[in-house]
């Protein structure tokens, strides 16, 4: 009987904790059963990071409910991530952080490295590891993005001047297609 008990309150917990962290995730904002579903597409598309998609998505419901702070976080990290309009992207992180989401300031951050503003970048990664748990640290891999902005640092001392020749995105299995690899054997 005991050890019954024990199975039960194990699965309850696990139930909890795996829904934590959709549930961080979750509007605050009665919508209707399309809405609901536009939301729920573009969230799994934005963990699959299917940005583009992820995107539209968010663009469509905050154009209906503009001061939901899930729809400003996901569009505003969906625009980091596609290397959109990252200024304009930081408006939309920045009221998500306002409004009680840390990881708000992880892209935040994200997006001053892709600017080479190093210095705004470790100083949003550290409010990032200050206003969350280690376990979320390590999901998001913030020392290795700290310490990419650190490097940044000390090669942006030697030069005069940064100057970016081109600056594309691609899909990550092309990556290597920008690259001429005929000379490497």
């Amino acid at each position: 009987m005991k050890q019954a008990k024990n199975i039960i309150l194990l699965l309850l917990l696990l139930i909890l904790s795996a829904s934590y962290g959709y549930a961080q995730f979750k509007p605050a904002t009665e919508m209707t059963p399309d809405e609901k579903e536009l939301f729920k597409h573009s969230l799994d598309a934005f963990k699959e990071e299917e940005f583009i998609v992820s995107l539209q998505g968010f663009s469509q419901l905050l154009s209906l409910y503009p001061r939901e702070p899930v729809f400003n976080f996901v569009y505003g990290a969906s625009m980091i991530n596609l290397s959109t309009d990252i200024k304009k992207s930081f408006d939309y992180l920045k009221f998500a952080v306002g409004k009680g989401i840390p990881e708000a300031n992880f892209y935040i951050g994200l997006g001053y490295q892709y600017l080479y503003d190093f210095e705004n970048a470790i100083v949003y990664y550290d409010e990032f590891k200050m206003a969350t748990k280690s376990k979320i640290w390590k999901e998001y891999d913030v020392d290795k993005y700290i310490g990419q902005a650190n490097s940044g640092k000390d090669l942006i001392r030697y030069a005069y001047e940064l100057k970016v020749t081109s600056n594309r995105q691609t899909l990550r299995d092309n990556f290597y297609y920008s690259y001429e690899l005929k000379d490497f054997g």
